[in-house]
């Protein structure tokens, strides 16, 4: 385990799990006489990653759901079963996480959904539950959820 100061460092932590059996097999079957990533290519150029990283910072985030994510993100400092919430390092990376993938969803605008979407990637490696909470059999997930049910969606994107 890495101490919390060197997690915060990592803007998103999510598991892929183990591969099913056939996954298995074609994989060592397909490393019989040369690693994949001998052939790797490259898929884009430096100029083309500078370019995309540029559509993210242009990319259009509204007011409603820049206070939305700041509540999301205020409330697991404030919430009882959160022992240390998402620091401020925390804030930043989610809101370039969600720019980037509204951007791949081909909008040039943040959505309330992107926020809840990404936000246990983004802030559940770096939100540490209270003892208590967690022998009451609290996860970081169930926590969020508790977070998102407590922080209100923007009239304009209500359900």
């Amino acid at each position: 385990m890495l101490p919390e100061a060197q997690l915060d460092r990592f803007m998103m932590k999510f598991s892929l799990g183990y591969p099913d059996e056939q996954t298995e097999i074609r994989m060592i079957v397909s490393q019989r006489t040369a690693h994949p990533l001998e052939a790797l290519e490259s898929v884009a150029d430096v100029e083309q990653i500078l370019e995309m990283q540029a559509k993210v910072r242009q990319l259009h985030l509204d007011d409603a759901v820049a206070e939305y994510l700041v509540g999301v993100i205020r409330m697991t400092r404030e919430h009882p079963s959160i022992y240390l919430g998402a620091s401020p390092r925390a804030t930043i990376a989610l809101v370039q996480a969600v720019k980037a993938y509204a951007l791949l969803q081909d909008r040039d605008y943040v959505l309330p959904d992107d926020v809840k979407y990404l936000a246990p990637y983004v802030l559940g490696h770096r939100l540490i539950l209270q003892a208590e909470a967690r022998m009451d059999g609290a996860t970081v997930a169930s926590v969020l959820d508790s977070v998102f049910s407590r922080v209100k969606v923007p009239v304009r994107w209500e359900k």
